[in-house]
């Protein structure tokens, strides 16, 4: 069994449509993130005790959310709302369902045992188990990407906030140390702190960017101006 074969499973159960008939990715695409750093994870902490089943590792990063599928598609919910909030133990239970459903048969028994561990501990920092520790930390590192941004907007479209309170929301973080709280207790490995933090340093650089673009602040003349002129200075020599 190859893991690209349990990808194309899995990308079959997420087809969610639009009203217009498109095809909805925003589910698939967070599910396929997760699932590619969750097996980057594994190579970088292969030297524990048990090295991580890399097939339990991809099903439970591809099939955690699956659950939301389940609740468009039979519980009438919104597509605008997947992602928007956790989802609850017996919601977790949907997507150990599901999962089951297309692979059984597919993986052994022992490796799908360890992915339904895997989902159905994330919430659990207690447990032993490294392939929900995997996928525990591959989820949150997804929190530290610019990608996450995607759902800041869906969120902001349903409660009817823009981009300034996006911005707001950002600085509260800060302020009340959001950010270091889940670097200091987010993560079960030393090696995704590190990741987290090089994708922290990029998502400030992001914000303040985007703060300065909406108060306008970069459309000074004189930066402007000595731009160009430091660039005819290069160009002459």
């Amino acid at each position: 069994m190859r893991l690209d074969a349990v990808w194309q499973l899995a990308r079959n159960d997420f087809a969610l449509s639009t009203k217009a008939g498109a095809e909805d990715v925003f589910l698939w695409e967070h599910c396929d993130r997760v699932a590619k750093l969750s097996l980057s994870l594994t190579t970088i902490v292969s030297e524990r005790k048990r090295p991580p089943d890399k097939f339990a590792v991809a099903a439970s990063s591809l099939y955690h959310n699956a659950a939301w599928a389940a609740l468009v598609r039979e519980d009438g919910v919104c597509r605008s709302h997947i992602l928007t909030r956790p989802l609850s133990p017996n919601q977790l239970e949907l997507s150990v369902e599901a999962m089951n459903k297309a692979l059984r048969g597919v993986l052994v028994k022992e490796t799908l045992a360890r992915a339904e561990l895997a989902i159905l501990s994330m919430d659990d920092r207690r447990h032993d188990c490294i392939e929900g520790m995997i996928l525990a930390d591959a989820e949150e590192l997804e929190k530290f990407s610019l990608a996450s941004i995607w759902s800041c907007v869906r969120k902001g479209l349903i409660e009817g906030r823009g981009l300034g309170s996006h911005v707001e929301t950002w600085h509260r973080q800060v302020e009340y140390q959001y950010w270091t709280a889940k670097l200091s207790d987010g993560f079960f490995f030393e090696e995704s702190i590190t990741l987290a933090r090089r994708r922290l340093e990029s998502y400030q650089a992001f914000m303040e960017t985007l703060e300065k673009q909406l108060h306008h602040q970069d459309l000074s003349i004189h930066d402007g101006a000595a731009c160009e002129a430091r660039a005819s200075e290069v160009v002459r020599e």
